[in-house]
């Protein structure tokens, strides 16, 4: 588990449940977002974001295991506040010819240059980046050290996924590794979430909307 839970309440249990649309459709509600700001009273200027941002917020706490794994990852990286979160992805790792031939990504270099002179233009420390390929991690250096930046992320050894053969995929991978590895050693999920959660801990974030974990951290 990686998060606290936000209730304590239980309740008995007697037959099946109905589904979760259901019991929305029963109550009359076709639009949660619009229906918790009526129920809530909530000011006109309010935006849907800000409501699914806050929701968000209350349902997705971190537990002590998450929080430890993120304070350990960033005294051994020593990072430095203010930073920027940077989120890059490549598709190089994409294991099908046809997800690859789908995928055209803008220059990478452009991105990292532009990454280093924003958070040296706002006065920013270091940069945080995240990427599917440990590649990114490589080249940012180069574009950071022009303005004093540091760098750091959260080591590629950490996640099993980086262990994943040529032409197999994560959700072949991992069952496999998990039945032969505790997942108290590495857990691809504990990485992953205290990656994003980390990046959502900086002043800034440049990412790519096209990725599922950057539109979560925007």
């Amino acid at each position: 588990c990686y998060f606290r839970a936000f209730s304590n309440c239980s309740f008995e249990k007697k037959g099946k449940l109905p589904g979760m649309d259901e019991r929305m459709l029963h109550k009359g509600v076709t639009d949660c977002v619009a229906t918790l700001k009526a129920e809530l009273l909530l000011p006109h200027h309010i935006t849907d974001d800000w409501v699914l941002k806050e929701a968000m917020q209350y349902v997705v706490q971190p537990n002590d295991r998450l929080l430890q794994f993120m304070s350990t990852v960033a005294q051994k990286q020593n990072l430095r506040m203010p930073f920027l979160s940077v989120q890059i992805r490549t598709g190089l790792r994409f294991t099908w010819a046809n997800e690859r031939n789908k995928f055209h990504a803008p220059p990478i270099e452009d991105k990292l240059a532009l990454a280093a002179k924003t958070a040296s233009a706002a006065g920013y420390a270091a940069l945080f980046i995240t990427s599917d390929h440990p590649m990114i991690m490589s080249m940012l250096p180069k574009h950071a050290v022009k303005y004093g930046l540091s760098v750091h992320f959260v080591p590629m050894e950490l996640f099993p996924t980086n262990r994943i053969p040529p032409n197999q995929r994560a959700e072949q991978f991992l069952p496999e590794y998990y039945k032969k590895h505790a997942r108290e050693k590495l857990d691809e999920g504990l990485a992953m979430l205290g990656n994003i959660l980390m990046l959502t801990q900086g002043n800034q974030a440049m990412v790519t909307l096209h990725s599922n974990v950057g539109r979560m951290i925007r």
